[in-house]
């Protein structure tokens, strides 16, 4: 079931398990559902697949004879679908724009370590018609104590789904982004809740002259938040319950959740593997998977892939970044 994560799928019932394919999709991505109706009238039940939007990877590897399975999956939400300019921000249900969930799974043995993270547009009501200009001036429509009910129900959607969130704001926090930035600092304070943890850091100008690697830092300050969030890992498969679980998210966004969020969950996501292949036993404790060329090919060219994949869902184009998540720098 690709709309669901490994952690949705270990803790599912045996009851839950024994409904039909459709009836355990995760509602929010499976887009196909409308065009499924009839079928769904009618209990064809074998005639219904649903369908995801995003990006899947699929890749073997081996270290030192011991193999595994790199997957890289994102589910895109049908909630607020539409382009950059024309879709941004949040609606009143509390979908936002943009909205992709990326899971990152690590399979050997029959053992299974997987990480999610989130991207999504930020959760208020905001718009960047386009016009002559070549980047559009963001502006925020709705007052901020009008906004407070929407961003609840956002903030409820995803903790119910997730738990506790660490968000990573990557807009600029000078010039015309700085005011979309400082609406979303404002909700996080008005809802005031321990389960959310914000992180602002101005990607343009810490990595200014495309010294992307300085991200690094940013790493640095929020390791000890990942590192407690952990990952869901299945020692004897999905069919089993967990024997740790996720506890929480990373929720990342830029102006678009396109380039700058491309690079910042591939920065977390690498570091996150080095812990999965040690889970999984393929690589020792502490080992970084820097030390594996090999490895560290793999893990380039998925992410990059997945970041063009996302990009041109939403804007039509490849990712401007994916040179750095290729190589880790420019040529």
């Amino acid at each position: 079931d690709l709309t669901r994560s490994v952690a949705m799928q270990a803790n599912s019932t045996e009851e839950e398990r024994s409904e039909p394919l459709w009836k355990q999709a995760d509602p929010a991505v499976f887009w196909n559902r409308a065009a499924m109706s009839d079928f769904i009238r009618l209990d064809a039940h074998e005639l219904i697949v649903p369908l995801v939007q995003g990006h899947v990877s699929i890749e073997k590897c081996s270290v030192r004879g011991r193999e595994f399975t790199l997957i890289l999956l994102s589910r895109r939400s049908w909630h607020r679908a539409g382009i950059r300019y024309l879709t941004r921000g949040i609606d009143s249900k509390g979908h936002t724009a943009n909205f992709v969930e990326t899971e990152q799974i690590v399979e050997s043995q029959g053992a299974i370590a997987s990480f999610v993270q989130i991207r999504g547009s930020v959760p208020v009501f905001w718009q960047q018609p386009p016009g002559i200009r070549y980047n559009p001036k963001p502006r925020i429509d709705v007052p901020t104590m009008e906004t407070v009910a929407s961003f609840r129900r956002h903030a409820s959607l995803l903790e119910s789904a997730y738990g506790d969130i660490l968000v990573l704001n990557l807009v600029n926090q000078r010039g015309d982004e700085a005011a979309i930035g400082d609406e979303f600092r404002k909700h996080i304070q008005l809802y005031d809740s321990k389960q959310w943890n914000y992180v602002a850091y101005d990607f343009h100008r810490e990595t200014k002259g495309m010294r992307y690697e300085r991200v690094e830092e940013l790493w640095t300050k929020i390791e000890p938040q990942v590192r407690a969030m952990g990952f869901t890992f299945c020692e004897r498969g999905i069919d089993h319950a967990p024997s740790k679980r996720q506890a929480g998210v990373v929720r990342t966004n830029c102006m678009d959740c396109l380039d700058r969020t491309n690079v910042t969950q591939s920065i977390v996501a690498r570091h996150v593997l080095g812990w999965q292949l040690a889970q999984c036993g393929v690589l020792g404790i502490g080992e970084p998977v820097s030390e594996h060329p090999e490895v560290e090919r793999l893990f380039k060219v998925v992410w990059a892939d997945n970041g063009d994949s996302i990009s041109r869902q939403y804007t039509g184009t490849g990712a401007l970044k994916a040179d750095f998540t290729h190589t880790d720098r420019f040529p």
